[in-house]
């Protein structure tokens, strides 16, 4: 966030200068303005996916979500996972992250998505967390043996927003709501420190169930984009415009490889994305 449209050209020059000296960095900018490229020379835009955004009150007035029939679904997810003894906490240690870690390679492909890299992840909260910008929230069920892991989300927090950026979690868990109770305390998290959006995050076309999911908190669609330097390579271009067909051919092979063959992968693809 900048104070004016000049400081916003200024950052983004001094940023694509310093990617362009290197010679072998790229620059990538999410971000939702469709003009920040205008006088920067090298700075390819490309619109994206829409992410959905939930707007928070100013306390003492608590997230509303959306309808009255979605905040009463809600509510029941979040009591039955509470009544089924289902708590939720911060990973504190890198081994908690590593567990955490299995969880979302074991998710990704499930539903076909390339893996960020573990360093990915420890780099972030080693660096980040102790900033407050970054937490890993886990949903956990006490048991005899011990505690068992059902799922953990990864939040970015940066400009009065938090970001809604990773999940991972068990599929044989999901009656117990996990996830459900997971984004409520992220949600209400947010809202007490002041926060004003909840970003949920993107959604294809065509991904509807995931849309009806996020639509349900009381997120609304906005458009986005995405800024290259130096300009994307036709290859990822063409994976771009093509992601629903590409994904569809490739999900049944992908969900029988290992989980190392998919974490390699996916620190391959994520050189070019």
């Amino acid at each position: 966030m900048t104070t004016s449209r000049a400081a916003t050209a200024a950052l983004l020059r001094a940023a694509v200068e310093r990617a362009g000296a290197d010679g072998h960095q790229g620059l990538l900018i999410k971000a939702d303005a469709p003009d920040l490229s205008t006088d920067i020379p090298g700075l390819v835009p490309v619109q994206w996916d829409p992410t959905y955004i939930v707007d928070l009150p100013s306390p003492p007035q608590p997230p509303a979500f959306s309808s009255a029939r979605h905040r009463e679904r809600i509510k029941r997810a979040v009591k039955k996972a509470l009544k089924n003894g289902v708590v939720t906490r911060e990973v504190q240690t890198r081994d908690e992250l590593r567990d955490w870690y299995h969880l979302y390679l074991t998710t990704m492909r499930r539903l076909g998505v390339p893996p960020r890299s573990f360093r990915f992840f420890t780099v972030a909260w080693e660096r980040l967390r102790p900033l407050g910008l970054m937490s890993v929230l886990l949903a956990e069920l006490p048991t005899s043996n011990g505690t068992q892991m059902l799922g953990g989300c990864v939040y970015f927090a940066c400009a009065r927003t938090t970001l809604f950026a990773f999940t991972g979690y068990r599929q044989d868990a999901l009656s117990l709501r996990p996830n459900d109770l997971i984004q409520w305390t992220a949600i209400h998290t947010a809202w007490e420190r002041g926060h004003h959006r909840f970003d949920l995050g993107e959604v294809e076309p065509g991904d509807d169930g995931l849309a009806r999911y996020k639509l349900k908190w009381g997120a609304e669609p906005r458009p986005l984009y995405r800024y290259f330097y130096p300009a994307p390579k036709d290859v990822v271009m063409d994976v771009v415009a093509s992601r629903g067909r590409v994904r569809a051919a490739a999900q049944a092979t992908w969900r029988i490889l290992p989980l190392a063959v998919t974490q390699q992968l996916g620190e391959w693809i994520y050189q070019y994305l």
